[in-house]
């Protein structure tokens, strides 16, 4: 079993001159860390079982940033400018304040690495191989053909931009590579891409004011119904209520008339039926 604790090498004048060469160990401050990034001055962990927790002061203090994350398993942690991404159990959260506040962009599960491009974020997880977004946390989409079938239990483990290559390291002791410029210029997910499940995704911006967007996902050609309720479950809102056809999907949602609070908004298609919580700040 791996210990529970951060060991580091720092050459600072923060650490006494004996131990400037070697690891040191950090405070404990419970669960296995599984992800470390640099967002600025600040060094953050993502754990298992405690979230993101914040290290300060040279490894003397932590601190843990989870508000809004709902998932306390944090596997892959990512910088891409001022946004910072956790990759969880329960989908990828974005915080745009070094973890003050964090926001679901994402609600696929078991997300396992992230590498970053430029404007690109790339997404790496259990079963179903890679997905590509841009680094706001929008415009999701799966980038994995050529990948066995996810029902071989084929995980992403590990990715890595090198020399125009997206490398992915997955559990089957192989390593992947893909022509990054192939994904990043295809035609756009709603008209070339099924995807291969239901799936609504979380919307964003979330926290939002005075309008978020969000998108599902239909395998196959559906009768759609996206509605909008209040926390007493009562319909504010009806989004989209007619066939649509399979593909990837994008519905803006304005709050016009609604007071700050807690919505729910449900996809119902076919036999699919899933909620997600949003949240209106005014």
């Amino acid at each position: 079993m791996r210990r529970q604790f951060i060991y580091v090498a720092l050459a600072s004048a923060l650490l006494c001159p004996s131990a400037r060469a070697n690891w040191v160990e950090t405070n404990p401050f419970g669960g296995m860390v599984h992800a470390l990034a640099v967002a600025g001055t600040n060094l953050l962990a993502g754990t298992e079982g405690g979230g993101v927790v914040l290290f300060t002061n040279s490894g003397s203090s932590w601190t843990a940033v989870n508000s809004g994350l709902t998932s306390m398993n944090v596997d892959a942690l990512a910088v891409a400018g001022t946004n910072l991404f956790a990759g969880t159990g329960g989908g990828v959260f974005l915080s745009t304040d070094n973890g003050t506040r964090w926001a679901q962009v994402w609600t696929g599960s078991g997300v396992r690495a992230f590498a970053v491009s430029d404007t690109n974020l790339f997404v790496g997880g259990e079963v179903w191989g890679v997905y590509l977004a841009t680094t706001s946390g929008t415009r999701w989409r799966v980038v994995d053909t050529g990948f066995p079938s996810r029902d071989v239990g084929f995980n992403v483990n590990a990715l890595a931009v090198s020399g125009g290559y997206l490398v992915a390291g997955t559990n089957e002791a192989r390593v992947w590579r893909r022509w990054m410029p192939e994904m990043l210029n295809s035609v756009d997910p709603s008209a070339s891409t099924v995807p291969r499940e239901f799936q609504l995704l979380q919307n964003y911006p979330n926290p939002f004011n005075p309008s978020t967007t969000i998108r599902y996902e239909l395998p196959k050609s559906s009768e759609v119904r996206l509605n909008v309720f209040d926390i007493l479950g009562r319909e504010v809102s009806v989004l989209v209520n007619e066939r649509r056809d399979a593909g990837v999907h994008e519905v803006k949602c304005d709050a016009v008339g609604l007071a700050s609070g807690v919505y729910f908004y449900r996809l119902v298609a076919g036999s699919f039926v899933q909620t997600c919580k949003m949240v209106l700040i005014r």
